[in-house]
C-alpha cells in the first residue's frame, strides 16, 4: 500500500507545480491627501480672490510666487483660506503646504486664472480729466449732445474691453479702432463732441506714450482707466 501511495503522489506532482501561486494579501488603502485646493479659480484683474484649503491640519504654510507682495495677501481661519488681490492679466500659481508628521507634508497647488478686462475706477469729484471732459461737454453746441454722449460713453465702455483684447497689439491700433468707431457712431454729426473726443485720444497718446510700440499689461491698464474715467464723466454729465 505505502507503494501505491507513492506512486498516486508522484503522479500529482506535476499538476500541483502548476497550480497558481495564491495571491498575496491586499495591502493598506492609499492615504487621502491630507490638503485638496480647487485645480483653478477664475478671477477678474483687480478682484479679491478667496482660495479654501479642504483640510483638517492645522499650522498650513501658503507659497506664493515673488511677484506677488506682501501687502497683496494674506491668510485666515487659521491659515485655512488665503486672500489674494489678483494682478491686472496673467496668471498666479499658488501652493499650500500641510505637515501631517515630523517627516511627512502634503502640498496642494491652486492656479489662479485672471480672466476679463480691468475694472476702471470711476472718476472721483477732484478728477481733473474728468471736469475737463465735463467742461468740454457744457460748451459743445452740438444739437442732441446728450444722446451723443450716452452713445460715445459706451463706445468708451466697449474700449475698456478693448484694451484688454490680445489681438490688438499697439496703443496706435487701439486709438484707431475707438476713432474708427466714433466716426461711425457719430456719421450723421461729425462733429458732435468733437473736441471731447480728441481730449480722450490726446490723453490716450499722453499716457501710452509711442503709438507703435506693443501694448504692456501696464499700458492696457492705462488704457482701460482712461476709457472707463471718460464714459463715467459723459454718462454724469448727459444726465
Amino acid at each position: 500500500m505505502k507503494h501505491v501511495a507513492l506512486a498516486a503522489l508522484l503522479l500529482a506532482a506535476p499538476a500541483l507545480a502548476q497550480m497558481p501561486e495564491p495571491a498575496p494579501p491586499p495591502g493598506p488603502p492609499p492615504v487621502p491627501p491630507a490638503v485638496k485646493l480647487p485645480e483653478t479659480v477664475k478671477a477678474a484683474p483687480g478682484a479679491l480672490v478667496k482660495v479654501r484649503a479642504d483640510t483638517a491640519c492645522k499650522g498650513l504654510v501658503w507659497i506664493l510666487p515673488e511677484s506677488v507682495a506682501p501687502e497683496q495677501w494674506d491668510a485666515c481661519d487659521d491659515g485655512k483660506r488665503l486672500n489674494l488681490v489678483a494682478p491686472a492679466s496673467g496668471s498666479v500659481t499658488v501652493y499650500c503646504v500641510a505637515a501631517v508628521e515630523k517627516d511627512k507634508a502634503f502640498v496642494a497647488k491652486c492656479v489662479i486664472v485672471v480672466d476679463g478686462p480691468p475694472k476702471p475706477p470711476p472718476p472721483s469729484p477732484t478728477d481733473p480729466f474728468a471736469a475737463e471732459l465735463k467742461a468740454l461737454y457744457a460748451a459743445d453746441a452740438t444739437p442732441d449732445k446728450a444722446k451723443h454722449a450716452k452713445a460715445l460713453a459706451e463706445l468708451y465702455r466697449l474700449g475698456v474691453k478693448a484694451a484688454a483684447d490680445a489681438t490688438i497689439a499697439t496703443g496706435g491700433q487701439l486709438g484707431a479702432v475707438l476713432q474708427d468707431a466714433a466716426a461711425s457712431l457719430l456719421e450723421e454729426s461729425p462733429d458732435a463732441l468733437k473736441a471731447t473726443r480728441q481730449r480722450v485720444g490726446a490723453e490716450l497718446r499722453a499716457r501710452l506714450g509711442d503709438p507703435a510700440a506693443p501694448l504692456t499689461p501696464a499700458t492696457r491698464q492705462a488704457a482701460a482707466d482712461i476709457y472707463g474715467r471718460a464714459a463715467a464723466a459723459l454718462e454724469d454729465a448727459a444726465k
